[in-house]
């Protein structure tokens, strides 16, 4: 329950941050071509985390059991997708964020509000994340590489399997 209540408070946060970088239009020392695209950017992030979100709280409540043995292979293939698709996101966000820092001026005061070190603040976090998908694709990629029988669909079927016995015992 408490994933619920982080994933609204940030699915707010996310909105605070875009309306104010909609806001900065009016600023005029503040790059407005890196403003408009982080401002797209943070958007669909709201976006992103709003599905999740929802998602999330479906698959919760209405515990489809019977589905992962049925369409494991199609869930799996959406979440991967899915997951490829915020990461793509959270680097482009990554990358706006540098730019409009760069490109602010130090001593705006239009643009200096709580959102601004918010963005920053997520800005880390999504790098943090980026480093560690690529260093776990890495090692992911290093063991299969060493030995190709390693994983198979059969073993990620009986870990679910065995997760969601555990997850939805009660």
């Amino acid at each position: 329950m408490h994933v619920f209540v982080f994933s609204i408070l940030n699915c707010i946060l996310i909105y605070a941050a875009y309306l104010y970088l909609k806001k900065l239009k009016s600023c005029e020392c503040v790059d407005h071509d890196y403003t408009n695209k982080l401002a797209k950017t943070e958007h669909t992030l709201f976006v992103l985390t709003s599905i999740s979100l929802i998602l999330g709280g479906l698959e919760l409540f209405f515990k489809p059991k019977r589905l992962y043995n049925k369409y494991f292979n199609l869930y799996l293939a959406c979440s991967y997708a899915f997951f490829l698709v915020i990461l793509l996101v959270d680097a482009y966000f990554v990358y706006y964020t540098y730019h409009f820092q760069r490109t602010l001026q130090p001593n705006c005061e239009c643009a200096n509000k709580w959102q601004k070190y918010y963005i920053y603040y997520q800005a880390i976090m999504n790098s943090l994340v980026l480093f560690g998908m690529l260093f776990a694709i890495y090692l992911w990629g290093s063991v299969l590489l060493r030995n190709p029988n390693a994983i198979s669909i059969k073993d990620l079927k009986k870990s679910s399997a065995q997760s969601h016995r555990i997850l939805y015992k009660y």
